[in-house]
């Protein structure tokens, strides 16, 4: 089964909260800002990674596994990674 995208409220965080399409997300102890929510990817209904507009660093998507993600305070989501670890990151291009 190949990856679908859901709309972006479809998105549950292991937590319980929902992924917001434009929630900002962050990576490093810093909280340096890497982007926001572009798109949520499922397979087989079970959420695999989202898709990250990035701002400042990159000039392209990138997508993040769900491995990657650390938690959510309800105002931005917290990645597992450094800027090293993204740039390391395919670039995501839509099917469209």
């Amino acid at each position: 089964g190949g990856f679908t995208s859901h709309d972006i409220t479809a998105g549950k965080w292991p937590g319980g909260s929902a992924m917001r399409h434009g929630e900002n997300v962050m990576i490093g102890q810093r909280g340096d800002k890497l982007g926001t929510v572009q798109d949520v990817l499922f397979d087989g209904g079970v959420l695999v990674g989202i898709v990250i507009r990035t701002t400042g660093f990159f000039t392209h998507d990138v997508l993040v596994q769900v491995r990657f993600l650390d938690r959510s305070d309800g105002a931005a989501l917290f990645l597992r990674m450094t800027k090293e670890d993204v740039a390391k990151l395919a670039e995501f291009h839509a099917n469209s």
